[in-house]
């Protein structure tokens, strides 16, 4: 071996190899989530249309966001532990009240919408 000689370890990380190494829990690890923000609540989250965060869960990625803009998840999540009736969660295109619920698994590079219903006349 030659003195000084450090062995590195070359890891390839794609998107795709990204999700793969998150199970290893290695701390450099982070699974990137989009969350698109409502017009109606962007009063709650300084205005932004958009929040992107490391979570694995849809419960975890609302407890995280809650985190940033306290009491934002309130107006989602109710005393119950659940998505409140007037309001919708899409995981990419899909509701998450026909998988999971809270507990729908998240991937990279996933895109949450929440989507409240707007009731008029």
């Amino acid at each position: 071996m030659t003195r000084g000689y450090q062995p590195t370890l070359t890891v390839d990380l794609t998107r795709r190899n990204l999700s793969t190494l998150k199970h290893l829990n290695l701390p450099w690890v982070t699974l990137q989530v989009t969350i698109s923000i409502p017009h109606a609540l962007r009063q709650y989250t300084q205005d932004k249309s958009e929040v992107g965060l490391d979570a694995s869960t849809v419960d975890e990625l609302l407890l995280k966001l809650d985190g940033l803009f306290p009491g934002l998840r309130a107006f989602i999540v109710d005393e119950g532990k659940s998505v409140r009736r007037y309001v919708n969660i899409f995981v990419n295109e899909h509701d998450i009240r026909s998988g999971e619920g809270l507990a729908t698994k998240l991937k990279d590079g996933d895109r949450v919408h929440i989507i409240p219903a707007v009731a008029g006349g």
